[in-house]
Protein backbone atom coordinates (compact mmCIF):
# COMPACT_ATOMS: atom_id res chain seq x y z
CA UNK A 1 0.00 0.00 0.00
CA UNK A 2 0.89 3.62 -0.08
CA UNK A 3 2.83 5.01 2.87
CA UNK A 4 0.90 6.94 5.46
CA UNK A 5 2.04 9.10 8.34
CA UNK A 6 1.64 6.13 10.66
CA UNK A 7 4.03 4.10 8.49
CA UNK A 8 6.71 6.78 8.88
CA UNK A 9 9.09 6.46 11.81
CA UNK A 10 8.53 10.12 12.53
CA UNK A 11 11.78 11.17 10.86
CA UNK A 12 10.11 13.61 8.49
CA UNK A 13 8.14 15.20 11.29
CA UNK A 14 11.23 15.43 13.51
CA UNK A 15 13.21 16.96 10.66
CA UNK A 16 10.52 19.53 9.98
CA UNK A 17 10.09 20.32 13.68
CA UNK A 18 13.86 20.69 14.23
CA UNK A 19 14.00 23.37 11.55
CA UNK A 20 11.12 25.47 12.90
CA UNK A 21 11.17 25.09 16.66
CA UNK A 22 12.60 28.02 18.59
CA UNK A 23 15.62 26.41 20.22
CA UNK A 24 17.42 28.41 22.92
CA UNK A 25 20.29 29.27 20.57
CA UNK A 26 17.91 30.54 17.92
CA UNK A 27 15.93 32.56 20.45
CA UNK A 28 19.10 34.16 21.82
CA UNK A 29 20.32 35.00 18.33
CA UNK A 30 17.00 36.51 17.23
CA UNK A 31 16.76 38.59 20.39
CA UNK A 32 20.32 39.83 20.02
CA UNK A 33 19.92 40.51 16.31
CA UNK A 34 16.70 42.46 16.70
CA UNK A 35 17.86 44.35 19.78
CA UNK A 36 21.20 45.45 18.36
CA UNK A 37 19.91 46.29 14.91
CA UNK A 38 16.84 48.10 16.19
CA UNK A 39 19.18 50.43 18.08
CA UNK A 40 21.37 50.85 14.98
CA UNK A 41 18.30 51.57 12.90
CA UNK A 42 16.97 54.18 15.33
CA UNK A 43 20.33 55.92 15.73
CA UNK A 44 20.89 56.18 11.98
CA UNK A 45 17.25 57.15 11.43
CA UNK A 46 17.31 59.96 13.99
CA UNK A 47 20.53 61.36 12.53
CA UNK A 48 19.12 61.11 9.02
CA UNK A 49 15.80 62.65 10.03
CA UNK A 50 17.57 65.55 11.73
CA UNK A 51 19.79 66.07 8.69
CA UNK A 52 16.68 66.10 6.50
CA UNK A 53 15.13 68.86 8.59
CA UNK A 54 18.12 71.05 9.37
CA UNK A 55 20.55 70.50 6.50
CA UNK A 56 18.50 69.44 3.48
CA UNK A 57 15.23 71.19 4.33
CA UNK A 58 13.19 68.26 2.98
CA UNK A 59 11.57 67.07 6.19
CA UNK A 60 12.37 64.07 8.32
CA UNK A 61 10.26 61.17 7.04
CA UNK A 62 12.14 60.05 3.94
CA UNK A 63 15.63 60.65 5.38
CA UNK A 64 14.61 58.76 8.54
CA UNK A 65 13.34 55.81 6.49
CA UNK A 66 16.42 55.66 4.26
CA UNK A 67 18.94 56.13 7.05
CA UNK A 68 17.23 53.72 9.44
CA UNK A 69 17.30 51.05 6.70
CA UNK A 70 20.98 51.71 6.15
CA UNK A 71 21.62 51.49 9.89
CA UNK A 72 19.79 48.18 10.20
CA UNK A 73 21.61 46.64 7.24
CA UNK A 74 25.04 47.89 8.28
CA UNK A 75 24.40 46.54 11.77
CA UNK A 76 23.45 43.16 10.32
CA UNK A 77 26.63 43.02 8.23
CA UNK A 78 28.83 43.95 11.17
CA UNK A 79 27.04 41.46 13.41
CA UNK A 80 27.62 38.69 10.84
CA UNK A 81 31.32 39.54 10.65
CA UNK A 82 31.71 39.69 14.44
CA UNK A 83 29.74 36.48 14.99
CA UNK A 84 31.69 34.71 12.23
CA UNK A 85 34.98 35.59 13.90
CA UNK A 86 33.65 34.39 17.25
CA UNK A 87 32.49 31.12 15.64
CA UNK A 88 35.96 30.45 14.26
CA UNK A 89 37.57 31.18 17.65
CA UNK A 90 35.15 28.83 19.41
CA UNK A 91 35.87 26.06 16.88
CA UNK A 92 39.60 26.58 17.42
CA UNK A 93 39.65 27.00 21.21
CA UNK A 94 36.67 24.98 22.48
CA UNK A 95 36.02 22.13 20.00
CA UNK A 96 34.56 19.65 22.48
CA UNK A 97 32.25 22.23 24.02
CA UNK A 98 31.16 23.26 20.53
CA UNK A 99 30.41 19.67 19.56
CA UNK A 100 28.29 19.22 22.67
CA UNK A 101 26.30 22.33 21.78
CA UNK A 102 25.94 21.30 18.12
CA UNK A 103 24.61 17.91 19.22
CA UNK A 104 22.08 19.58 21.53
CA UNK A 105 20.95 22.23 19.04
CA UNK A 106 21.16 20.17 15.83
CA UNK A 107 20.80 16.50 16.83
CA UNK A 108 19.91 15.31 13.33
CA UNK A 109 22.99 16.87 11.73
CA UNK A 110 25.46 16.27 14.57
CA UNK A 111 24.47 13.02 16.20
CA UNK A 112 26.45 10.49 18.20
CA UNK A 113 29.82 9.73 16.67
CA UNK A 114 30.21 13.24 15.24
CA UNK A 115 33.58 14.91 15.50
CA UNK A 116 34.11 18.58 16.38
CA UNK A 117 34.33 20.83 13.33
CA UNK A 118 37.71 22.36 12.66
CA UNK A 119 38.42 26.07 12.40
CA UNK A 120 38.93 25.68 8.64
CA UNK A 121 35.63 23.85 8.20
CA UNK A 122 33.78 26.62 10.03
CA UNK A 123 35.48 29.28 7.88
CA UNK A 124 34.66 27.54 4.58
CA UNK A 125 31.18 26.05 5.15
CA UNK A 126 28.54 28.76 5.55
CA UNK A 127 25.89 26.29 6.80
CA UNK A 128 28.25 25.02 9.49
CA UNK A 129 29.32 28.56 10.36
CA UNK A 130 25.67 29.55 10.78
CA UNK A 131 25.13 26.65 13.17
CA UNK A 132 28.25 27.52 15.14
CA UNK A 133 27.13 31.15 15.34
CA UNK A 134 23.82 30.02 16.82
CA UNK A 135 25.63 27.77 19.29
CA UNK A 136 27.96 30.61 20.25
CA UNK A 137 25.03 32.44 21.83
CA UNK A 138 24.42 29.52 24.19
CA UNK A 139 28.13 28.86 24.73
CA UNK A 140 29.11 32.44 25.62
CA UNK A 141 28.29 32.13 29.36
CA UNK A 142 30.19 28.81 29.53
CA UNK A 143 33.22 30.28 27.79
CA UNK A 144 33.12 33.34 30.05
CA UNK A 145 33.13 31.01 33.07
CA UNK A 146 36.08 29.02 31.68
CA UNK A 147 38.01 32.23 31.05
CA UNK A 148 37.14 33.54 34.52
CA UNK A 149 38.51 30.36 36.10
CA UNK A 150 41.65 30.56 33.98
CA UNK A 151 42.20 34.16 35.11
CA UNK A 152 41.70 33.16 38.74
CA UNK A 153 44.25 30.36 38.36
CA UNK A 154 46.75 32.80 36.84
CA UNK A 155 46.18 35.33 39.62
CA UNK A 156 46.60 32.57 42.19
CA UNK A 157 49.83 31.49 40.50
CA UNK A 158 51.22 35.05 40.49
CA UNK A 159 49.99 35.86 43.99
CA UNK A 160 51.53 32.72 45.48
CA UNK A 161 54.41 31.69 43.18
CA UNK A 162 55.92 29.32 45.75
CA UNK A 163 52.71 27.32 46.18
CA UNK A 164 52.80 23.94 44.45
CA UNK A 165 49.94 22.88 42.21
CA UNK A 166 48.00 19.92 43.56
Amino acid sequence: GSPTMSDDDGGAIRTLWSQFKMAPARALFVGSFLGQNLLNSLAFGFVGGSAGIYLLNIGSVLPFMVCSSIGFNLGAVFQWRRDSKRAVVIARDFPKLLLLSLQAEFPLEHGPGSVPPTKDEVEKDIRLRSRVILCSYVLSPCIEEINRRRREAMVEHYAYPDRQEV
